[in-house]
């Protein structure tokens, strides 16, 4: 038995939980802590993210990403290249083919991975890019909503989101894509 005080599975919430490295020659993997410097996940993992929507991203030490809860249970298991963290229910994960898709908390396929550069959806709508380097918008079925006309493309807030065109003008437009103004 370690010398940390592990609490109980009851005695914490995620929002108090953070990963945490802390001395390497102990274990060198991180551990899940809560705000007074308990061990709630004692190591285990080559690297750790904070709590979003109820689940945490987690890197095994053959460099798989996948994703547990508060209790330290694996939920989604590692095998993604890379994954973000959920947002709106779904996870951008990239698979073995280099491209990506997104995942649900159930770790479901929703979108499959034949994606570049996807963000989080915001929204409803998040951006990627096509093979010409140009960037656009899908909803959470995967299909196009925006065409991937943009040099860059930001994410939507209050129905509106900034893009800039390849001679570097930038624009708001709304989620059907129409320009609202030049900015």
């Amino acid at each position: 038995m370690n010398n940390y005080n592990v609490k109980k599975e009851n005695e914490f919430n995620e929002n108090e939980l953070k990963p945490f490295r802390g001395d390497y020659n102990k274990c060198g993997y991180y551990r899940i802590i809560d705000n007074t410097w308990h061990v709630v996940i004692p190591c285990r993992w080559e690297e750790a993210d904070i709590f979003h929507e109820g689940l945490a991203r987690v890197r095994d030490d053959k460099g798989k990403f996948g994703f547990i809860d508060k209790y330290g249970h694996i939920k989604i298991p590692c095998e993604w290249r890379f994954a973000a963290y959920f947002n709106e229910g779904l996870s951008s994960v990239q698979g073995d083919n280099g491209k990506f898709g997104f995942i649900d908390k159930y770790g479901n396929i929703v979108i499959p991975c034949k994606l570049l550069e996807p963000s989080c959806f915001f929204e409803g709508l998040t951006q990627t890019k096509d093979e010409n380097e140009k960037f656009g918008y899908i909803d959470k079925t995967g299909k196009v909503v925006i065409p991937c006309k943009w040099s860059l493309a930001c994410r939507f807030l209050n129905g509106y989101a900034e893009v800039q065109d390849e001679e570097g003008k930038g624009f708001v437009i709304d989620k059907n894509g129409n320009v609202i103004r030049s900015i």
